[in-house]
């Protein structure tokens, strides 16, 4: 006869275990993401740029990186984010851009070993 309950120690301990990776891996990846927040609001806030909604802020972020992926260059980004919204300028949309990319895909930030920062795909 076939049942649905485990009677075997080793089997309930073993799916237990799986579950906690599980969830623990979950959570990792939340905090990460928070981290990754907090890190881009704060960046964003110190230059006095905000954004209508924080939903909205982390949209044109991923936007960045997606654009970075396919490798499109910093200027070419901010030439989009500040085209798609007339009140953000040209400056602005740069410092978005660099702040998306060393909050959510820091592999596009590059250190010059002289205490310069550049972005993007090729560099």
């Amino acid at each position: 006869m076939f049942t649905t309950r485990f009677t075997k120690p080793a089997t309930r301990l073993a799916i237990a275990a799986t579950a906690i990776g599980i969830a623990g891996l979950l959570v990792a990846g939340t905090a990460h993401a928070e981290g990754a927040d907090d890190q881009f609001f704060g960046m964003l806030s110190a230059q006095g740029i905000s954004f209508g909604t924080q939903e909205s802020a982390v949209k044109v972020a991923h936007h960045v990186c997606d654009a970075l992926d396919t490798g499109m260059e910093p200027s070419e980004i901010s030439q989009h984010i500040a085209g798609s919204n007339p009140r953000i300028d040209g400056q602005t949309a740069l410092e978005i851009t660099v702040d998306a990319a060393l909050s959510y895909c820091p592999q596009y930030a590059n250190d010059m070993g002289d205490g310069r920062t550049v972005i993007g795909p090729n560099h």
